[in-house]
């Protein structure tokens, strides 16, 4: 569960309250790249079991 990205929900928490939709929106895409990568590396580390 850790190398999963950030949920959407607080994006649109963020959005219907009007206040910090562009750093939610930044971090969801942020985490989201990480846990390709980190996704990535995992899979090929322990794929082969």
């Amino acid at each position: 569960m850790t190398a999963l990205p950030t949920g959407t929900g607080a994006f649109v928490l963020a959005q219907r309250y009007g206040v910090y939709g562009d750093q939610t929106s930044a971090v969801t895409l942020l985490t989201t790249v990480i846990s390709v990568l980190t996704l990535s590396v995992l899979f090929s580390l322990f794929g082969g079991l």
